[in-house]
């Protein structure tokens, strides 16, 4: 039965500290005297929550062994984290500011329309933007980005969507389609459940602008579904758990739940999102929802906390996770077999390789040059003495992965 590190549980009982009271409780907890400080705050780094961590435990940590260069390392980096984060959200006001300028029309997501409900806005990581945009004012909203020193980051995986990046500062995704990775294939079911219709937007106030965004149960709705394309494509971490805690305690009583678990079960997501949501009650700090869990099978809780936070805290290379999640996709296709896994890890196909060797795509023939190239890479950075991940390594987190989304009904 999978074991959660007693420094994670710590680090939860911190956020859920931090959440409750709405950033004003900074006092030490029982639990204190055993918890590993600096390693709570690695794991808390991992997950986009240090600056709540520090939040809550500069006051005291020094007092409970934490070395003061580390406090000042965290200090510095809250610090850092909250004025980019400020920098962002001053040039996402000023793009939105240009849309309506502009007469682009457009629907505000994610972002801004979450961090504004969290205690401290500036403290929710956020490196992205995401705009709906309809086909007819996409060409006038790159335009307009354009012209403010946005360059475009080409994606040829992604049809309905467009990246645009201003370097340092944001990055902003327009997408002109509600749900990119899944929409041809549930485009009734969008349509039906009204992503598409007028009538279930509404428009907020955002630091003294008027945005449009979705009506409570379709934003809900749709960022369930877009934090669970992640879970699945890379893994999530806490703070996209927090991001539904946090909207759902702001918005309960005009939430309709025989709709939301109806549009999840239409997406297939519904098991998953159940034990999304009873993690975010019982240990976070969100309203008690539990007339809508039946069947919660703890082991499964452990086990998606484990994904979630600890696979994040102690596998917090970024290729690690990409690698494995790529290994989720192969063992689901090519079956259980662990040593399929590991041969399709060291020589992946063309399409696999496609995006770091462009050549293997538009030239199959080159195929076996761009192994080569691979194991060349992979054999410098290791005499390099960089982070490196074996097959087998990725076999086994695959393995684990292709379990956990089994055991949540996703596979």
């Amino acid at each position: 039965m999978t074991q959660l590190n007693q420094n994670t549980i710590y680090f939860m009982r911190l956020v859920r500290q931090y959440l409750e009271s709405g950033g004003k409780n900074c006092s030490a907890p029982e639990f204190a005297p055993m918890a590993d400080l600096e390693e709570i705050l690695r794991i808390a780094s991992c997950n986009g929550c240090e600056s709540f961590i520090y939040h809550t435990i500069w006051k005291w940590s020094a007092e409970y062994g934490l070395d003061d260069a580390v406090l000042q390392l965290y200090k510095q980096r809250m610090l850092f984290s909250a004025v980019s984060q400020l920098r962002a959200d001053s040039e996402l006001m000023e793009v939105i500011s240009a849309f309506h300028n502009a007469g682009i029309k457009f629907l505000l997501l994610k972002g801004m329309v979450l961090s504004n409900l969290y205690p401290n806005p500036e403290y929710r990581k956020s490196t992205d933007a995401d705009i709906h945009i309809n086909d007819e004012y996409i060409q006038h909203a790159e335009e307009v980005l354009v012209s403010r020193g946005y360059e475009h980051i080409p994606n040829d995986a992604l049809q309905y969507e467009k990246t645009y990046r201003l370097n340092g500062v944001l990055t902003i995704e327009l997408h002109t389609r509600l749900f990119e990775d899944f929409y041809k294939k549930n485009r009734e079911a969008i349509i039906a459940l009204g992503f598409e219709s007028h009538a279930n937007r509404r428009e907020i106030r955002l630091s003294g602008a008027i945005v449009e965004t979705l009506t409570p149960n379709h934003f809900l709705t749709y960022v369930i579904c877009h934090h669970t394309k992640h879970f699945i494509n890379a893994g999530i971490n806490l703070r996209h758990l927090i991001d539904i805690c946090i909207y759902i305690n702001e918005y309960n009583e005009q939430l309709n739940w025989d709709f939301i678990l109806s549009a999840l079960e239409r997406f297939r997501i519904k098991d998953f999102a159940l034990y999304m949501l009873y993690i975010c009650q019982h240990h976070l700090c969100m309203v008690d929802l539990s007339f809508l869990y039946q069947d919660i099978d703890e082991e499964v809780v452990l086990m998606v906390l484990y994904d979630v936070i600890e696979r994040n805290a102690f596998s917090d290379d970024n290729e690690l996770k990409r690698s494995a999640a790529r290994d989720v996709v192969r063992h689901a296709y090519f079956g259980n077999s662990s040593l399929n896994l590991v041969m399709h890890s060291i020589f992946p196909s063309a399409k696999m390789l496609s995006k770091k060797y462009a050549y293997a795509k538009n030239h199959p023939v080159l195929l076996p040059i761009a192994w080569l190239h691979r194991a060349y890479s992979y054999l410098l950075r290791k005499m390099r003495g960089q982070r490196m991940i074996s097959p087998a390594e990725r076999a086994r987190i695959a393995e684990e992965r292709v379990e956990l989304l089994k055991r949540v009904q996703i596979l």
